[in-house]
């Protein structure tokens, strides 16, 4: 199946925000560096489009991919590294359901969705899975607490939970499933665009994903023994 670069390109350039994000959250968070417009809206802003982005791309991405499970699985295995990463590091910044723990879940779900999903009904589902997130994602601000933290990959979870990143199935999956079905609403294999840098990149996503953190302390480390 012919690679999409355009799509590679818009993952490329969200994980270039990824890493600028993570810098900024680092130096506020980490060492105390006072950063105005990161502590503002646009901070908040600013990391839910590139949440949003990945997750999106990954909903449509599912569509092209030759061999679902073992990209599930790559995922979970990745999922592994970086709590157990994260753990050892600090246990404060545990990563108990991030991200790559979601999307390896998700994935794995839409295997389910996809051999029982009617591609002729995606007009109606993909504005549908919109909105459900939309409404769903204002939802989850409000405090609604459970006994137990075992429904936490849902989106219960008791006072005392905590994860550094956190992504439950409600209401991310919602926007996982609007980029799966935008592919039957939408002709992305219409659009021309040559491999680029950027869209390179965007093929080392996972990677990147897991080696920029901590590049990014060793190298703040390094620098604050200067």
């Amino acid at each position: 199946m012919k690679r999409l670069h355009y799509i590679d390109k818009i993952r490329g350039l969200a994980i270039i925000n990824m890493v600028l994000f993570h810098l900024c959250f680092n130096l506020v968070y980490m060492k105390g560096l006072s950063l105005p417009f990161f502590e503002g809206s646009f901070g908040d802003v600013w990391g839910f489009l590139i949440r949003a982005s990945f997750i999106t791309i990954s909903g449509i991405s599912f569509n092209f991919s030759k061999n679902n499970l073992r990209h599930s699985l790559k995922l979970m295995a990745a999922a592994l590294i970086i709590s157990l990463g994260s753990y050892v590091f600090d246990r404060e910044l545990f990563i108990k359901f991030g991200i790559i723990h979601f999307l390896a879940l998700a994935s794995l779900i839409a295997i389910g969705v996809d051999k029982i999903f009617r591609k002729d009904s995606a007009k109606i589902f993909f504005p549908l899975s919109i909105l459900v997130f939309t409404l769903s994602f204002a939802f989850m601000n409000k405090s609604i607490y459970i006994g137990t933290n075992a429904l936490a990959f849902i989106g219960l979870y008791n006072r005392d939970f905590r994860s550094a990143d956190f992504f439950p199935l409600v209401p991310w999956y919602f926007l996982y499933l609007a980029g799966y079905f935008s592919y039957y609403v939408f002709d992305y294999r219409a659009i021309d665009s040559k491999e680029s840098p950027l869209s390179r990149l965007g093929q080392k996503s996972l990677l990147i994903y897991l080696i920029h953190q901590p590049i990014i302390v060793a190298i703040m480390a390094v620098l604050g023994r200067i």
